[in-house]
């Protein structure tokens, strides 16, 4: 069953990138913490991106550091 990542809860969506982790897939650096948001520093294949849970507006993602966006959609979407 595939659930629509705008609809994740926030548990969900750290219940997914730790799946993620653990198959070595991404390396989580970091989670922080802030007024609007939890983000979740990731890496991978040495390039970084961040996997946010913004408390108004739900999950997103960004592209950090030189990582292609059909690359990380492919990533966390595998079809």
């Amino acid at each position: 069953m595939k659930v629509e990542f705008q609809k994740l809860s926030y548990e969900e969506l750290k219940q997914a990138l730790q799946e993620l982790a653990s198959g070595y897939k991404i390396e989580i650096l970091e989670e922080v913490m802030t007024a609007e948001a939890n983000v979740f520093l990731c890496r991978y294949n040495g390039k970084r991106f961040n996997v946010y849970f913004d408390l108004a507006y739900g999950p997103g993602i960004k592209a950090v550091d030189g990582i292609d966006e059909d690359e990380l959609a492919h990533l966390l979407f595998p079809l």
